[in-house]
């Protein structure tokens, strides 16, 4: 499989070599569609666009994809894909979810009831296997997952390229100096 490039370049790059910017949303249908479909709360707007904005390399070897439970939320997918910025891949991840996310999901509020705040820790752990399942889906062996509330700035080609090189399957974002305090702000998986 191959993606083709804008008409100004004939140039194609393989599936195997594109590395997604990937943004995964939770939504919660109660109090969290306003996200999409107005202007209130659109920090995760900003952050997207940014890294459309940043993006180097190669044409589309770094689509921004942005994947949510759209069909959770009325006209959400339309109005992204209408007034977004023209280049983020916006997917509805409910489409394409495996049997063990779905049945993880099924499972999250007896998993997490205990917890303070479920809904969060629930959609925290729900996005990894929502990674895992678009690539498997989409057939990417790496991806680099960027959580909303960061803007990307610089090279990203270079960032993932370093990744890659350094960080054979996995990098996270350190919050230790000792690094063994990790989170998943900018993650990068690959093989």
């Amino acid at each position: 499989m191959s993606l083709s490039c804008p008409s100004s370049s004939a140039a194609t790059v393989s599936a195997s070599s594109v590395v997604p910017i990937v943004y995964v949303f939770t939504v919660n249908p109660f109090f969290s569609c306003k996200t999409f479909n107005t202007r209130d709360h659109h920090y995760i707007r900003f952050s997207v666009e940014q890294a459309v904005r940043t993006a180097r390399g190669p044409a589309h070897a770094h689509p921004v994809i942005l994947t949510a439970n759209f069909r959770d939320c009325n006209h959400s997918l339309a109005t992204v894909q209408q007034h977004w910025h023209r280049d983020i891949v916006a997917l509805d991840y409910t489409a394409f979810l495996s049997r063990r996310t779905v049945e993880f999901t099924s499972l999250t509020d007896t998993l997490f009831m205990q917890s303070y705040m479920p809904e969060l820790w629930a959609a925290a752990a729900l996005r990894f296997f929502v990674l895992e399942d678009l690539m498997v889906h989409r057939g990417y062996p790496q991806v680099l997952h960027v959580e909303g509330d960061n803007l990307l700035y610089g090279d990203t080609a270079a960032l993932i390229r370093g990744l890659a090189a350094g960080y054979p399957g996995l990098a996270a974002t350190p919050l230790s100096k000792t690094l063994d305090f990790v989170t998943a702000s900018v993650l990068w998986v690959g093989k």
